[in-house]
């Protein structure tokens, strides 16, 4: 059953819609629930943004409870009229269940109940439509999809049309290939480069992989103290896999990093409820272990539990009188 309301005000029925979107738009903004009966009246009839702009609202938080069939269904809509911004966001709730996916890494998330095939369609239509980010989008289904939906070299493409059109998602993709198939430290260098335009964009996913090429000093100059600046940056904008690195480095104290388990456990914790395997079973052998903390091994059972479903080998494995990591 559709969750918008449907009493509109007679005077307000009888504006036109790009009128009603707008009037709308304007009470979303100061958060003002009334906006989404007018944007809700011209979206049922038939106007595109209308629709698109209410897909939004749903995608968020903003005024009114976040809604994933809701978005769906109105961005679907807006996208069969051609609407290229709600095509790229639709094919991003389609992949992930969120609005913007991180496009690096990570298997696709499960548990919507949608076809990948049908993201990838719309993920394309906005892309040869010339919207930077559809193209980073469609480069990673290509990439990192399912394998009847794979296509390698299409991928580097339009990964390589987002980073010409300033995506940082598109430098990152392009940067991540160019690595790949590096045979020289001069191609190193180029693979890294395109990693580092995507990290001075702010993109976290970007400032972990080139913390990972300045700790292994590849492309760049090898610096371990400098690599760990740049997890720590990561970290703190939102990437799981930083924040393990960056936890790990303080419990142990590496590189110079003055040694804090308690605010290396934070960290952790933040990891593995992202869903950093190696973080949670990171956890679960500081509990184990007793590393700075009370030895504990009903917390490091549930730690290693949570990272074998998270898919981290070791902690399948692991057995009452052991660690994960060793």
């Amino acid at each position: 059953m559709s969750r918008e309301p449907y009493f509109l005000p007679w005077w307000l029925v009888r504006w036109p819609c790009a009128v009603l979107r707008r009037h709308g738009l304007s009470r979303l903004a100061r958060n003002d629930p009334r906006g989404l009966r007018s944007l809700a009246h011209a979206a049922r009839a038939g106007d595109a943004e209308a629709c698109f702009q209410l897909g939004r609202v749903y995608c968020s938080d903003m005024t009114v409870p976040r809604c994933h069939a809701e978005a769906i269904r109105w961005l679907r809509r807006a996208a069969e009229t051609g609407h290229a911004g709600a095509q790229c966001r639709l094919a991003g709730l389609l992949t992930r269940g969120d609005t913007v996916p991180a496009l690096v890494g990570g298997p696709f998330a499960a548990g919507y109940g949608h076809d990948l095939g049908e993201a990838a369609g719309w993920a394309r239509c906005a892309a040869e439509a010339g919207l930077v980010e559809a193209q980073a989008l469609y480069a990673w289904i290509l990439r990192d999809g399912p394998s009847q939906l794979r296509d390698p070299d299409a991928s580097v493409t339009w990964y390589r049309r987002a980073a010409e059109g300033g995506c940082p998602d598109g430098w990152l993709g392009t940067g991540i290939a160019l690595l790949r198939i590096a045979r020289d430290p001069t191609e190193e260098a180029n693979g890294a480069a395109a990693v580092a335009k995507a990290a001075a964009a702010g993109l976290p996913a970007a400032i972990h992989l080139l913390g990972m090429l300045t700790e292994a000093g590849m492309g760049v100059p090898l610096d371990p103290a400098a690599a760990l600046r740049l997890f720590r940056a990561s970290a703190a904008a939102g990437s799981p896999a930083a924040q393990a690195r960056w936890g790990e480095a303080l419990i142990h104290g590496r590189s110079g990093v003055q040694r804090d388990v308690k605010i290396g456990l934070q960290w952790l914790r933040r990891a593995a409820s992202g869903g950093n395997a190696d973080a949670a079973a990171l956890l679960g052998d500081v509990c184990f272990r007793g590393d700075g903390v009370p030895v504990d091994v009903v917390a490091a059972q549930a730690w290693y539990r949570r990272a074998a479903e998270l898919g981290h080998d070791a902690a399948r494995r692991i057995g009452p009188a052991g660690a994960a990591t060793v």
